[in-house]
């Protein structure tokens, strides 16, 4: 429609044309006439106007016949319609409403009052035509949908689409009008259905409905009402029939339990088999730990040695198949947590040198620089998967090097993406064994199982932890060029303060970098760089001693020397003698980097040798190296035949409850180190029967035993401390099993704390101290004698700020050392005893005066702990305060070990 209507005159009466033209075009309206009907009928489909003033009565085709002409050529509401007549028969009128006459104007009409009655009759056409698409569309809709739809009004159905008269197998219309009754298989069900309905909640159930043949099938029915005033006056419903859906649940939970049924059918196994092998293992490891203390001939120590490598490969293989196993059952869990990744990357390094070593090949570790130390993410499975592709490119490497390169690039406003790469110069894999690479108990080739053997189930391990962590992971090879393994992870920079490198002004010193492979020249040069150093290299042994007189001659002398020792030709020994004979140069100090050799100190002790570090050198280690010999910091030696430092806590009354007589010698002998002689019971009922007739301050409890296991009998334990008015007895699981939840069953069985076998030293250490508190010191010395080899210690206080801080008066500094050795040790027992007690107010009154002491040696870690518990214990965070003692315990204990050598 135009912004003016259109209107079609119909009449034979030119006067009557006339009059309507002029008045209506006055009113902005646009007028076309015709005199006849058949003239009418041609412009309503070429003029397209908007209503038709239509005359009854004409010659050759009067209105009614217009009216049926137009109702048969298009539709009968195309176009409104308005009759005019003088005739005012009632019979008239009806007859041409029923044609499909929109409104009727008698004759003589009204000039004044005919516009307005055209406007609304325009408006009432369109209101009308509006809802009637509406209607269609709706209807549309309705009829596509995929479920039942229904409009209900008191209990009637009004109206449905044509997938509910399916559902209910009725033809189209037949439900129209019907009682939704006839839907329920009995009363029961309608009338709760209805009452539902009746009081305007929102009804959804599933249930039985019946089909018109009278057969039942389930369906689901939502119903909502439209008006919650007038609940039964209107509802809309939605119905979908579910008896398929109902089959596959039910199935689908068949299915379920028959697969959680084989699960727990394999974790019982694979929970038992690792106790079975892990025993024994456990027995083998720990008495060849203890064998290796003792003093024994050089063929003897490679036996040992030969026997502990062949079970720590055993326990390797069960430890595969038992990640691969809780990868495969989804129980495995990412932590987490901040951490240092420079630090992970240098421990990963360094514990797998030695097996490099041993073959003859470099290992290299670089990490981008500069970047933060800290990041968020996993640790533990990072570690995994790097100790798995770095220990593989070992294996499979005869000769050459093993290289980690770390980078990292922008991922996103909270990550970076780090791209770790494991580069060899090993076998390489041929392109169609790369394809089978990742997949579970695969090797490259047959022959490759047998020559180096393994599980065949580390990288696939390495490929589910890594996707796992939200990273990829690939490879490049070629047979016979070597390697390279990579994954990419997402981290995110911690949001704890990053670590800081000591304040040592290194800038502008000249070193010199000495060593053939240039990947490890490149890694060195890489870090130095970083400190401010200026930095020169050579490539051979003659080469340095070129390139150091040069320097000097020029006025621009290198004042530190980094060395390799494995070098063709030239070594870096000779190397060393030969500087030490060059007037100018024989006071030049030099750092050694070796490869695990077994260099004595007579071979370089008249030479500039000052510090021996191992490749793959660490980044903090060097750091620290170069800092000790700049500065002017002299080094504190730490060798291998120093004196350590252990608890004693003789007097203590343990219990060890313990079925295997190889695990209780392992665990006797240990115990003994610290000045322990613990009583044994074999089995959970022999512990309850000692312990009837006396408390124990600590009791180790093995969980696997016969007669009565260590979860029972913890159990019955505690009925008996209340019964016999004992106080709690720490009670320690003993577990071989390494299966996820074995801790929490532990826990809920009544037990204090966890310890896995084999059992770890520095973890009974920690367990002894927080559960039997700080304890005076025994010196052990270890039968090893090889020779003092100088390395800078990792420092738990800094005794320069001390000495500062006191004005240089190094006797008050021996005062208050002595001072805090003789009363940290009972305020440490305090602590325990406080935190046992529920004590906060004493608990966080000992470690503000820890905090204060702690201070004085400018000891960052305990002085931190200190003050984390102390404001833990006023704040009342029971939760976190035996994690917060243990650790202040722990921190303290190494400062004490460290000032008790000063």
């Amino acid at each position: 429609m135009t912004d003016k209507p259109r209107i079609l005159v119909v009449d034979d009466d030119a006067m009557t044309r006339l009059l309507v033209q002029e008045v209506l075009s006055d009113k902005h309206f646009e007028v076309i006439v015709a005199d006849t009907g058949q003239q009418g009928l041609e412009l309503v489909a070429t003029a397209q106007p908007d209503l038709v003033l239509l005359d009854v009565m004409m010659p050759e085709m009067d209105g009614f016949e217009f009216l049926r002409h137009l109702g048969a050529g298009l539709a009968s509401n195309s176009v409104p319609v308005v009759m005019m007549t003088a005739v005012e028969e009632i019979d008239c009128v009806e007859h041409a409403f029923a044609q499909g006459a929109s409104d009727f104007i008698s004759k003589p009409i009204q000039w004044l009052l005919l516009p307005y009655r055209i406007r609304y009759v325009l408006r009432q056409w369109r209101a009308e035509e509006t809802l009637r698409i509406a209607n269609e569309e709706q209807q549309a809709i309705l009829n596509s949908a995929t479920s039942g739809i229904v409009l209900i009004n008191n209990e009637l159905i009004l109206r449905c689409n044509r997938k509910l008269e399916d559902i209910f197998a009725y033809a189209p219309g037949e439900l129209d009008g019907q009682s939704i009754q006839l839907w329920y298989p009995d009363e029961a069900a309608y009338q709760e259905g209805r009452k539902e309905l009746a009081e305007g909640k929102f009804h959804r159930r599933e249930q039985q409905f019946k089909r018109k043949d009278g057969s039942l099938f389930w369906g689901r029915f939502s119903g909502q009402v439209l008006d919650h005033q007038h609940a039964g006056t209107g509802i809309v419903g939605i119905i979908d029939d579910i008896t398929l859906e109902n089959e596959a649940a039910k199935a689908l939970l068949k299915a379920k339990e028959l697969a959680e049924e084989a699960t727990k059918m394999k974790s019982d196994f694979l929970a038992n088999m690792s106790h079975e092998i892990r025993t024994p293992m456990n027995g083998v490891l720990g008495m060849l730990d203890l064998l290796r203390e003792t003093a024994m001939t050089p063929l003897q120590q490679d036996w040992v040695e030969t026997a502990h490598n062949s079970a720590d490969a055993l326990m390797d293989i069960l430890n595969d198949i038992l990640d691969f196993s809780k990868l495969e059952a989804g129980k495995f869990d990412v932590t987490q947590s901040d951490f240092n990744l420079v630090e992970l990357i240098d421990d990963v390094c360094a514990l797998l040198a030695t097996r490099a070593h041993t073959k003859g090949l470099e290992l290299n570790c670089a990490v981008p620089a500069p970047m933060p130390l800290r990041w968020h993410g996993d640790a533990m499975r990072i570690r995994q998967v790097l100790t798995n592709l770095i220990g593989n490119a070992v294996k499979f490497t005869e000769q050459g090097e093993v290289s980690l390169n770390v980078t990292r690039r922008p991922l996103n406003d909270l990550q970076d993406e780090f791209h770790f790469a494991v580069q060899d110069t090993g076998i390489g894999i041929s392109e169609a064994s790369q394809a089978r690479l990742f997949q579970p108990f695969s090797q490259a080739e047959s022959t490759i199982s047998r020559h180096f053997g393994g599980s065949g189930l580390g990288l696939s391990i390495s490929k589910k932890l890594v996707e796992l962590m939200g990273g990829t992971i690939g490879l490049t090879s070629s047979l016979g060029q070597g390697s390279c393994f990579w994954f990419t992870l997402p981290l995110s920079p911690s949001t704890q303060t990053d670590i800081e490198e000591p304040s040592y002004d290194l800038s502008g010193k000249r070193v010199l970098v000495v060593d053939d492979n240039a990947t490890n020249r490149n890694i060195v040069q890489h870090y130095l760089k970083r400190w401010g150093l200026a930095v020169g290299e050579a490539a051979s042994g003659s080469a340095a001693l070129v390139a150091l007189q040069t320097a000097a001659i020029q006025g621009m002398p290198y004042e530190l020397v980094i060395l390799d020792v494995q070098m063709p030709t030239m070594d870096g020994l000779a190397v060393a003698n030969h500087l030490a004979n060059m007037p100018g140069l024989a006071t030049i100090p030099i750092i050694l980097l070796s490869s695990g050799d077994q260099l004595a100190l007579a071979d370089y002790q008249h030479t500039g040798i000052v510090q021996r570090l191992l490749k793959p050198v660490r980044y903090t280690q060097l750091f620290e190296a170069i800092a000790y010999v700049l500065q002017g910091v002299q080094a504190q030696a730490k060798t291998n035949t120093a004196e350590t430092l252990l608890p004693r806590y003789s007097g203590k009354k343990v219990l060890v409850v313990e079925d295997n007589r190889i695990n209780q010698k392992v665990i006797v002998a240990k115990l003994a180190k610290f000045d322990l002689a613990p009583e044994l019971a074999e089995n959970g009922q022999m512990a309850l029967d000692k312990i009837a007739h006396q408390a124990y301050d600590l009791i180790f409890m093995d969980c696997q035993m016969p007669i009565m296991d260590g979860y029972i009998a913890t159990r019955e334990l505690r009925v008996l401390e209340q019964r016999l008015g004992y106080g709690h007895q720490t009670v320690i699981a003993l577990t071989a099993t390494a299966m996820e939840g074995e801790r929490e069953k532990c826990l809920e069985a009544g037990m204090d704390d966890y310890l896995s076998k084999p059992i770890v030293t520095e973890q009974l250490l920690d367990l002894l101290a927080y559960y039997l508190g700080a304890a005076a010191t025994i010196t052990t010395v270890p039968t090893s004698t090889n020779p003092p080899v100088p390395t800078p210690t990792t420092q738990v206080w800094d005794k320069t700020a001390a000495l500062k801080h006191l004005e240089g008066d190094t006797d008050l500094l021996a005062e208050l050392i002595s001072l805090f050795l003789a009363e940290a040790p009972e305020q440490l027992r305090d602590l325990a005893q406080y935190q046992a007690d529920s004590n906060l107010k004493a608990l966080a009154n000992t470690a503000h005066a820890l905090k204060g002491t702690t201070a004085l040696f400018y000891a960052e870690a305990a002085n931190t702990a200190a003050h984390t518990l102390e404001l833990a214990a006023r704040n009342d965070e029971q939760a976190d305060l035996p994690a917060l003692t243990q650790h202040l315990t722990t921190q303290v204990n190494a400062l004490l070990a460290q000032l008790a050598v000063v």
